[in-house]
Order: structure tokens, then sequence, then C-alpha cells
């Protein structure tokens, strides 16, 4: 996954679009309320930039678009030792009147969501229907013929899942999108105004000196910011991971309390829903970061799992399979909350402190140079009133 720089301009979307204009419009009535003199608009927009630069809108959004395209091109898959491919799957899969055959073929529809209700409601009836809340004998008769539907209905929530999580990736480019024009604007105006005082020429050997090792230093920022934004992503799956992880052994542990059937599998399909939903989070967290290997979850924990949530309708009718159901969720739950706090006491202490440190000398640099050309400009325009000009954003 690429750092990219913040002065990159491929991947940033059309000056014209709507989003931009609203976004620019309102950002530029803000800033020009008041008249100012050459130099005071010089040290505004510097500022300015000085203070959306330090986000690294740009390497950030690099990592971010390539992190969609990672998501839409490969193929999630729940587990190679239970799953083959779905069209394989369902040619030879019986038919299962009772919930119209569980295919849940044609994804791309907008009615997805709403099928994907119906058929949990049907499979809620089904499972009362055949007895498997309370009654050992039945569940165990009926363990292979649900698990073949908690098969078929996982996958279509893997491929929801993958779509939910494209479509949130999408927002975070949008708003990095943003930041990003506005960053290239300011630039824009800096080096016009820049121009119009000193010819596009320094001043002196020290500004010509300052400039390079602010743009190194800059160069540096954003290489790290790339990264920052990969720790971002996972940080942020790993904590949904760990949400999830706690809501579904709360819900297994409100089985043992119900007495109800209807309200019992109805508490199963919850965990299975909240459960698996951490496991894709989990698998895509780690995908995020492929240069670190997040510690506490192993491969053959996720499959435990994996394997609870398949017969996780079955299995709370058996005193010790719901104990046994029971224990690997909450180990589950704990390592994925280890996995989080680790993952934010890494970063605080590694790549954060090395980012902050490059921040402060940018800072540092940025003011020496501001300093060394407002001196130089102060003889050249003194109290001169600037007027901002119409500025074009390249395509």
């Amino acid at each position: 996954m690429g750092c990219g720089f913040s002065n990159s301009s491929a991947t940033v979307r059309e000056a014209n679009s709507p989003d931009f204009q609203s976004s620019a419009d309102t950002f530029h009535r803000n800033r020009t309320k008041t008249k100012e003199t050459m130099i005071q608009a010089f040290s505004r927009i510097d500022d300015e930039i000085l203070a959306l630069e330090n986000l690294s809108p740009g390497s950030r959004l690099t990592t971010a678009e390539a992190w969609i395209d990672h998501l839409q091109s490969i193929k999630l898959k729940i587990d190679d030792t239970t799953m083959t491919i779905q069209s394989e799957r369902l040619n030879t899969m019986e038919p299962i009147s009772e919930i119209d055959e569980t295919t849940l073929d044609d994804l791309s529809t907008p009615s997805t969501a709403d099928r994907d209700q119906g058929d949990l409601i049907k499979v809620k009836k089904l499972a009362v229907k055949l007895q498997v809340a309370f009654d050992i004998k039945k569940a165990s008769e009926n363990e292979e013929f649900l698990a073949r539907i908690s098969r078929s209905m996982m996958e279509v929530e893997l491929q929801r899942l993958k779509m939910d999580m494209v479509d949130h990736a999408r927002k975070r480019v949008d708003t990095l999108s943003d930041s990003f024009n506005n960053l290239r604007q300011l630039y824009l105006e800096q080096d016009g105004l820049i121009a119009s005082v000193s010819g596009g020429t320094y001043n002196s050997s020290l500004e010509q000196e300052l400039d390079s090792e602010l743009e190194a230093v800059r160069e540096i920022r954003d290489r790290l910011s790339g990264v920052a934004e990969q720790w971002r992503t996972a940080s942020n799956l790993m904590a949904a991971a760990a949400k999830g992880s706690l809501q579904a052994y709360e819900y297994w542990c409100l089985i043992e309390q119900s007495k109800i059937a209807p309200e019992r599998i109805q508490l199963a399909l919850d965990t299975r829903t909240a459960c698996f939903s951490s496991l894709v989070a989990l698998d895509c967290a780690q995908q995020s970061l492929p240069q670190v290997e997040i510690p506490f979850i192993t491969l053959r924990q996720c499959s435990a799992v994996r394997h609870s949530l398949i017969y996780i309708l079955t299995d709370m009718a058996n005193e010790n399979r719901y104990k046994h159901t029971k224990n690997v969720l909450e180990a589950y739950q704990t390592n994925t909350a280890k996995a989080v706090e680790w993952l934010f006491a890494t970063y605080k202490k590694t790549l954060d402190e090395d980012l902050t440190t490059q921040i402060d000398n940018i800072k540092v640099l940025a003011f020496r140079l501001r300093r060394e050309r407002v001196r130089h400009f102060k003889e050249i325009v003194g109290n001169k009133m600037y007027t901002r000009p119409f500025i074009k954003m390249p395509s």
C-alpha cells in the first residue's frame, strides 16, 4: 500500500465536483471577510497550510484509496476447511423449502438487506419448529441440516459486510479528498503571492536552504502519515472486532437465563451475527496492516469461533456444548480486547512518536522560513493591501 506525498495531484477528484465546490466556497468565504496586507495574508495562509498539511491528507488519501482497491479485489472466505465456493455449494445443496432454499442469490439488488432480514426471520421460525432450543435429541438430529443453513447465511453476510466496509472506506476517501483539495488551493494561493512579491526567485540563500530542508522533512512526514493511515484503519477495525465479540458473548450468556424457545433462538442468531462481524473485522484489520502481526488471537482460535457459530443453533440445548461455546466466546472476547490495547499502545510508542517529531520539526522550519520571507517582503511591498486572485484548480 503506497504512502504518496501531500503535493501529489494524481488522486484528487475533479475541482468542479459539487462536493468540492461546496467545501471550497465555504472555506474561502470564511477566510476573506476582512481586509489585510500582503504580509498579513502570507502569514495567515502559511498558518492555514501548516494546520492542514500536518494531517497529511495527500499521503493518507493515497493509502485510503489503496485500501478500497484491496477490499474490492479480495475474495473473502469464511473458512477453507468448512466452506466451498458459493456457486458450487448452491448447486449441490438440497432444497430447504422452509426458508426458500436459502440460496439468497442476486446480491446486487437493492432489496438484499431486506431479504437477509426476512431470511433470518424464516430461520428463526424453522429452528423453533424443529424444537432445537431445549430438546437435545432433536438438536442432534437437525445439527448438520441447520449447520448448512448457517454456512450459507454466513457467506451471504460476509459479502454484505465487505460492501459495508467499502462504503465506509469511501467516506474516509471523500473526507481526505476535500482536505487535500483545500490544501492544494492554499498552496496555489501562497505560491502566487510569493511570486507576485519575489518574482519566483529566492530572496536569500537562507530562504532557499530553509525551503529545501522543509520539503525534505515534509516528505518524511508524508511517508510516516501514509503508514499511520494503515494503523488507523487497522485500529478502527480491531475496535469494531472487540465490540462485536463483547456483544456476542453477552448475547450468549443471556441464553441460559431464557426459558422461551423463540427468545433463545433469537439470542443465538444475534450471537452469530455479532461474532461473525467481529471475525470479519479482525481479518480485515490484519490485512490492512500486513507488515505487523497482531498478537493474542491465533488462527486456531478463530477457527474454533467459526466452528461454534456454524453449530450455534443446536449447541444451546446441550449444557456441555453451551458451556464450551461460552468459554470459546469469552476467550475470544478477552483476546480481541487485548489486541486493541496492544495496537493503540504500540502505535503510540513507535510511529506516533516519530510522526510527532517530524511535525514539530516542520513547525520550527516553517516559522523560520516565514520569518525570513516576511523580513524581505517588508522591504519589497511594505503595507501594500492584498487582493485575493481567482484561483483555478488544475484537474
